[in-house]
């Protein structure tokens, strides 16, 4: 490993370090999704995390400008904050001209942040939670609503204050939170004031007002597995159940046929042949193929979603095929293949496809430089052959050897 660099890797006891002195099991069996949970710190307990108001800017700066990641927004009387998209040369200047600035998905491009934020979602067994990140100048925050998600709030700099429920306003609300006429009264509701160190965890559904008082850096650790989407998209990817149907090509219709409600016979023969597919797909499945293809998602950290030292390889830098967890090698009809690590897959073509399989199958660590010479047998160029590297670098299927 290159000195000076260090490797940030996800670790379960990111959650015990999250919630202290409150033990993992007393947080799920007393506070997960019942009832909010503050948990003061002291102004070292993140520290090992690196952040501060530099390494937000820095990091910020890290993000797909196309991304719509960034947002900045003024204090706005008597009403929530109205964020606008910026690029992330702008957070510095809007910051300074006194505005709110807000960072989603920041942990994708902080190594630390982005390490920690996989060990909770370890521990947890959850799809996916991320960071967002808000710099707030003196008075500035969020007027009263709910997420519809359970939410870690986490006080790095600063200090912001709170005002919230102590439990979720129903176990499902069927509206937004801004369509409701009648809101809780202020008074009604917990307040604290969240200094570095401190943790406010709310449930999903939980109302909740924040002012930064003086000014404020917070991280907000957010769960995305309130819904059934990462278990849809994990089945429809799962090989185990066979392809889609197929029915041949859809029916060209006549652009008269598409009017009014009648469905057109021949697009009626197509349809009804795809459900009599899926209905036979779903009689087919069972509990245990659901939790196979669902905890293979859960059970693998996911990897940053921002490429952060994929092109500072070196010829010196040593690499090792991750073996913690799996990583699967599919086979293309064009000769090449597919190596996918939890949601995150690389394609390479049938010149790279012998080499790839065999520096995954290594055990031991090599260097990049024979890495490279090793995939360059097959014809690639050196910077092809960096470039099969850097990707298998990308999505978690080589790691950097640690000294």
């Amino acid at each position: 490993m290159a000195e000076g660099r260090t490797e940030h890797r996800p670790d379960p006891r990111s959650l015990e370090q999250l919630l202290a002195p409150v033990s993992p099991s007393e947080f799920l069996e007393s506070y997960a999704d019942r009832r909010a949970l503050l948990i003061p710190g002291g102004a070292d307990k993140f520290a090992s995390l690196g952040f501060d108001v530099g390494q937000f800017f820095e990091a910020a700066e890290r993000l797909d400008p196309g991304g719509n990641r960034l947002k900045a927004a003024g204090k706005a009387a008597n009403e929530a904050e109205r964020y606008i998209a910026i690029q992330p040369q702008q957070a510095r200047s809007l910051f300074d001209a006194g505005l709110t600035v807000c960072a989603a998905g920041l942990s994708d491009a902080h190594p630390a942040l982005g390490a920690f934020a996989e060990g909770v979602r370890f521990a947890l067994s959850i799809p996916d939670l991320r960071f967002n990140a808000y710099l707030s100048p003196d008075g500035s925050g969020f007027n009263l609503h709910y997420d519809v998600q359970p939410i870690f709030l986490i006080q790095i700099a600063g200090a912001k204050r709170w005002w919230y429920s102590a439990q979720p306003v129903t176990p499902m609300p069927r509206r937004y939170s801004s369509a409701w006429e009648q809101k809780p009264a202020l008074e009604s509701l917990e307040q604290t004031t969240l200094t570095p160190g401190d943790v406010l965890y709310l449930p999903a559904f939980t109302w909740h007002r924040a002012r930064a008082d003086g000014f404020s850096l917070g991280i907000t650790l957010g769960t995305k597995g309130a819904h059934n989407e990462p278990l849809r998209t994990t089945l429809d990817q799962a090989p185990c159940f066979g392809p889609w149907p197929e029915c041949g090509p859809q029916p060209p219709l006549e652009p008269t046929s598409l009017r009014g409600d009648a469905v057109p016979e021949a697009a009626r023969e197509y349809l009804e042949a795809q459900l009599a597919w899926l209905r036979r797909y779903a009689e087919g499945l069972t509990v245990e193929d659901l939790w196979a293809t669902w905890v293979r998602q859960l059970q693998v950290p996911l990897g940053p979603r921002v490429g952060l030292e994929d092109d500072h390889l070196t010829s010196e830098d040593q690499l090792v095929p991750e073996t913690g967890f799996p990583v699967y090698v599919t086979g293309l009809p064009d000769g090449g293949v597919r190596v996918d690590r939890a949601t995150r897959n690389a394609r390479f073509g049938a010149d790279a496809a012998t080499a790839v399989g065999q520096i995954l199958a290594r055990r031991k660590p090599f260097s990049v430089a024979d890495g490279v010479a090793e995939i360059g047998r097959d014809g690639l160029t050196r910077t092809e052959s960096r470039r099969v590297l850097r990707e298998l670098v990308t999505i978690g299927a080589l790691r950097r050897a640690t000294s």
